[in-house]
Order: structure tokens, then sequence, then C-alpha cells
């Protein structure tokens, strides 16, 4: 039902974390794709936990995010695509949770997680992109109070390091641009997808914990 992308690069033993935090998950009907783009520090090596459907595609170079996740997901079989950052651990009802949302608001097929902040949990690391008219972007309440969480309800996009699409919307809207790299290609496709008739909802229930950098 879900592909789950994660891009590893060098990310230590957050990638370990974050494996097992999707192990764990109580919805079940989902596989796991990891994109490493090369890394060289053992990250891969040190994964215990693994989730059951889990495939590695390791690359000869750094590809970026961007091409990475596009790769990840015309991999995939699930309807649903959903990012995880390698940094970011997933609460257990994070996968069930944005299930729910899609079918209780089944015109914002685009779904918003609520990130903590893996070191101080106290604090937001996110509620939802935004965007304003002049180009600027930034993550709703990032670094605020923790007790500051928005509710449910409709924001630009999805943070790419926690979020869920259609998949075949994904692909069709011809995935992230992969000229960002990484940073923004989150917003960019949002934009798009908005534009063709897209709307995303912020889901609170569905929760990270995600370290960022």
């Amino acid at each position: 039902e879900i592909t789950v992308v994660v891009v590893n690069y060098n990310s230590g033993d957050y990638l370990r974390g974050c494996l097992a935090s999707l192990a764990r998950q109580t919805h079940a009907n989902f596989e796991v794709i990891v994109i490493d783009n090369a890394s060289t520090d053992g990250s891969l090596e040190r994964v215990s936990e693994k989730p059951s459907k889990l495939t590695i595609m390791k690359q000869a170079e750094n590809l970026g995010f961007a091409r990475a996740n596009n790769i990840g997901a015309a991999a995939g079989k699930g309807q649903w695509l959903a990012l995880l950052n390698p940094d970011a651990e997933a609460e257990p009802q994070w996968l069930e949770a944005m299930l729910r949302a899609v079918r209780e608001h089944p015109g914002h097929r685009m779904v918003a997680s609520l990130q903590f902040s893996l070191h101080d949990p106290a604090k937001l690391d996110g509620a939802g992109d935004n965007y304003l008219a002049y180009g600027y972007a930034w993550r709703g309440g990032f670094d605020h109070s923790a007790s500051e969480a928005p509710g449910a309800g409709e924001c630009f996009g999805p943070c790419g390091a926690a979020a869920l699409y259609p998949r075949a919307a994904f692909l069709d809207a011809g995935g992230f641009d992969e000229r960002y790299f990484c940073y923004h290609e989150d917003v960019d496709i949002a934009f798009r997808l908005r534009l063709l008739g897209e709307r995303c909802q912020f889901a609170p229930d569905a929760r990270v914990r995600h370290a960022g950098s």
C-alpha cells in the first residue's frame, strides 16, 4: 500500500534508529526502499532492527536527495509514497495516521507530519512547509515550543523529511526537480502538485522526531 523511501548519505547511527522505527509501525502493508548515495561511514552495516520488506539500492556516487528519492519512487510498488529522512524516527502510528488523514479528507492527498526535534522533543522541528508569494519558504513552527503545535488543517506542502504523496501523482508531476540536489525540492513539488489540483493537510497525529541539519 505504501512505498517508504529513505535516502542515506553517511547518516551514521541515525539510520539505525530510522529503520528500527519503521520496523515498529502499526500499519504493516508497506515496503521500504533505502537509496544509499555511496556512503563510506558504514551506516548500512550498523543497522540491526529492520522492516520486513526492505530493499537497499546502492548508488555509485552521491546523487543528492532529490534524484535519489525519484529513483526510489520509480522503483516502488505502493499506491502511496512516504518519505522519511535517515535522521528521523517515526512514532509507531506514523503511517497509520497519514492513511487515516487521506481517508478522512480525500481531497487533500498530500500529508505533512508533525515533527519534533530529535534531540529536544520540547521543541518543534516543523508542522508542514509554508511559502510566501515572494519566494520565501520555511517549516511551520520550526524551533517553537512543542506546546504551540497547531491543530489539523491545510498547509502549503509537506516537509520532505516526513511526507506522504500519491505515488502516481508524484511521478506524473515529474518528481522532485533534481536541479535542487537537496533543500527546497519539497516546496517546489508541492507548488507543482497544487497547480495540478492537489492539496496538503497537516496531520498532527502523524509524528516523527527529526535531527535536521
